[in-house]
């Protein structure tokens, strides 16, 4: 762009009068703009003549180049000195409709400021007002917040993090050593890969449907995984296949991405002061129950269940799992069951998958992960099950197709997983991998032992931690989830998570994460043991 010279005010005149906009009283030909010093960087406001009306502004700039910034939509405001409209310090409007950036070379433009009468027409770029439902704050950030508020405040104190369910001990050795194969391999261009399938690789789905299923007697082909990066995120992506008028039951406690997403997807209502969102079926589990949600006795079309049970730990036996599947199958119902913990069971008589259970191919979809097992957190590799035999209705009453669904959805809007990383989650297959997750599964598995016993020598009642790497503690006392983690922290510099996060029903009963070094995890007890008592509580 070469040098120019103009005044910037004439081309927005003259750019209103071809626009044919009506501007405020006291201009020629109802067109003009008057400038008042007081804006800030040295730039120029103009006196405000009445509601509606808009500004543009140079706020000054570098040497050699300087900006100015035309935004149609700034709306004027009571208060403001002198009735001047100035924009926000950063520079933004929530009625900010267009930006227009004029570069100067040389020569200063003074700053005009063009007004629009009150018959200005303006925009707004709308937001997804479900996202307004949601509770302040997601459970996990709402934790971070506290703590970093702690350890501002106590910057040498020795906290121990036993909330959130992130694994600490290195990744398999199998797994580390086909990364670096299939790192060479993205090296030479003869074995070079770019996009691979949106559904994973079939070498990885073969091994998954073989070992994971068919080894168990269920009936599920490789064509019907679906390799992600991700559970949590395919509990979330799923809804996109469904639609907003689906009725959803959740137990509680729950994995507050199962409500999340729901909210998100303009699939609930508001929520109440207990937290519980209107649209929502919600199936109370606790020790009363043995935790175990009962069958509602209305019907649902949406059902999670997830076992082993993220936050209590507890599992679902076969004649349980049946009578989901019975009411399902009655009912036109589809199931979306969470097994990221299933390698954490010890117990032969408790199912590994739903499609153990007979029937399930018609009414159940699986989600599975090797974050837990594989240590695969920043990882990232995952996959969920969708059967062909699985069916939805259309709006005309017809039969639709799941499979062909979630296949259309994740070839638009997924990539797929990287070959490195399905590399090594290929690797969890092999003899050495499947040895290696082995001792990873029950180490963390005797971490959750170490707490278990150490917490009951204190009087304190725990549950979970059998078949599932969380242990669910009943706070003492009666004190509330949130106290009893500010408790935690402030006296032992332990880090839970407040059952309150996890629903109306968690509230008295905190989750502890057997996911640390067992270094960390014997220290904790040993502070517990030393420091909180229930005489100290």
């Amino acid at each position: 762009m070469g040098d120019f010279d103009f005044d910037v005010g004439e081309l927005f005149l003259a750019v209103g009068k071809f626009a044919g906009w009506k501007l405020g009283q006291g201009f020629e030909d109802g067109f003009g703009w008057r400038e008042s010093e007081g804006a800030a960087d040295g730039g120029k406001v103009v006196e405000a003549f009445g509601e509606g009306a808009v500004h543009v502004e140079d706020p000054g700039g570098a040497s050699g180049k300087r900006h100015m910034s035309v935004g149609v939509g700034y709306l004027l405001r009571k208060g403001c000195a002198n009735g001047y409209a100035q924009p926000p310090s950063n520079g933004r409007s929530r009625t900010l409709s267009v930006v227009v950036d004029v570069v100067y070379r040389r020569h200063r433009v003074a700053g005009k400021i063009l007004m629009l009468g009150t018959n200005a027409q303006t925009t707004m770029t709308t937001i997804n007002d479900n996202y307004l439902k949601l509770k302040a704050g997601y459970l996990f950030p709402e934790i971070g917040r506290r703590v970093k508020a702690y350890t501002e405040a106590n910057p040498d104190a020795p906290v121990i993090k036993l909330g959130i369910g992130d694994v600490t001990e290195p990744l398999p050795e199998a797994c580390r050593a086909a990364m670096i194969e299939a790192v060479k391999e993205m090296g030479d261009r003869a074995s070079f890969r770019g996009y691979g399938p949106e559904q994973g690789y079939p070498w990885l789905r073969e091994k998954i449907a073989k070992q994971d299923f068919q080894a168990r007697g269920c009936d599920i082909d490789a064509s019907e995984i679906f390799i992600s990066d991700g559970s949590k995120c395919d509990c979330g992506n799923i809804l996109d296949i469904f639609g907003d008028d689906n009725s959803i039951a959740v137990t509680d406690p729950v994995y507050p991405v199962y409500v999340d997403t729901n909210v998100m997807a303009g699939h609930t209502g508001d929520a109440d002061e207990s937290g519980k969102y209107a649209g929502i079926t919600y199936l109370p589990i606790s020790a009363d129950n043995d935790f175990a949600a009962e069958i509602p006795s209305t019907n649902v079309d949406l059902i999670y269940l997830c076992s082993p049970n993220n936050p209590t730990g507890a599992t679902m036996t076969k004649d349980q799992l049946k009578a989901w599947v019975d009411y399902a199958k009655a009912n036109g119902s589809i199931i979306l069951f969470d097994a990221a913990y299933e390698s954490f069971i010890t117990d032969d008589s408790v199912p590994h998958s739903i499609y153990e259970i007979e029937g399930a191919r018609e009414c159940a979809i699986e989600f599975r992960s090797f974050s837990k097992n594989a240590g695969f957190t920043g990882t990232r590799c995952a996959l969920t099950v969708v059967p062909k035999t699985l069916t939805g209705k259309a709006k005309d009453g017809s039969d639709v197709e799941i499979w062909g669904l979630w296949n259309r959805r994740q070839s638009t809007k997924f990539n797929g997983v990287s070959y490195v990383v399905q590399k090594a989650a290929e690797a969890v297959y092999s003899e050495a991998g499947q040895q290696q997750t082995k001792e990873l599964v029950s180490f963390y598995l005797e971490n959750a032992r170490i707490i278990r016993e150490k917490l009951t020598e204190v009087g304190i009642q725990v549950y979970g931690g059998v078949n599932a790497p969380y242990v669910w503690v009943k706070t003492p006392d009666g004190l509330s989830s949130w106290d009893f983690f500010d408790k935690l922290l402030n006296t032992c510099n332990i880090v839970g998570t407040p059952g309150a996060g996890f629903g109306a029903a968690g509230e008295g009963y905190f989750r502890i994460s057997a996911f640390n070094s067992r270094e960390n995890v014997e220290e904790a007890m040993k502070r517990i043991s030393e420091k909180f008592s229930m005489a100290a509580v």
